[in-house]
């Protein structure tokens, strides 16, 4: 499977959930995220969190946005005006430079966990709006191989990523989400699926 048709899978994945869950009953005076709410994202992000792919200095590569999946639950309610969570990232960026005599690429994983606290004191006034903030601890795993020299360079290093984001639930079981981080992307956005 090539890269590009693992991003076609991804959009058809993404309409089909939305069109499932689309007309789905808005939850009545309850925060957006509450004490046992979860949430499961997919996201595609821009932007790289520890500086732009530039081994060869010129800036002048193709990078694929980064695609993000994302967990969160809610542990603690009622705290001052808002919720805390915890859950999971996992994380997929993909950049490549064709030059004379061959072709580099750089892909980085990365896997966390999160905390983060949502903000429920908007809750009678708009139940459906969630901002929340928080911070990823994790790992970040790349690889670059080079396919003109033949060179390849595997390293990995440790994350510790602050985010802010917020979510607009259109319907009480889909929204959709934007965050700005420091970890593999700078700013993502997505669909979200509560449960």
């Amino acid at each position: 499977m090539t890269t590009k048709q693992f991003y076609q899978g991804i959009k058809v994945s993404l309409l089909s959930a939305v069109l499932l869950v689309t007309f789905s009953k808005a939850k009545a005076q309850e925060a957006a995220f509450d004490k046992g709410s979860k949430t499961l994202g997919l996201s595609l992000g821009v932007g790289d969190g520890e500086g732009p792919y530039d081994y060869y200095g010129d800036n002048s590569h193709s990078a694929l946005p980064a695609f993000a999946v994302t967990y969160d639950q809610g542990i603690v309610g009622d705290v001052g005006p808002g919720t805390i969570g915890v859950g999971g990232i996992a994380a997929f960026k993909e950049a490549y430079d064709n030059y004379n005599g061959g072709t580099a690429t750089w892909s980085s994983f990365m896997i966390g966990v999160r905390g983060d606290y949502h903000l429920t004191i908007l809750k009678d006034k708009n139940n459906k709006f969630d901002p929340y903030a928080g911070v990823t601890l994790g790992a970040r795993f790349n690889h670059f191989h080079d396919s003109g020299s033949g060179y390849n360079s595997n390293n990995s290093n440790a994350i510790i990523a602050p985010f802010i984001g917020a979510k607009y639930n259109f319907a009480s079981h889909v929204g959709v989400f934007a965050e700005a981080a420091f970890d593999i992307s700078l700013l993502r956005g997505g669909i979200c699926f509560n449960f």
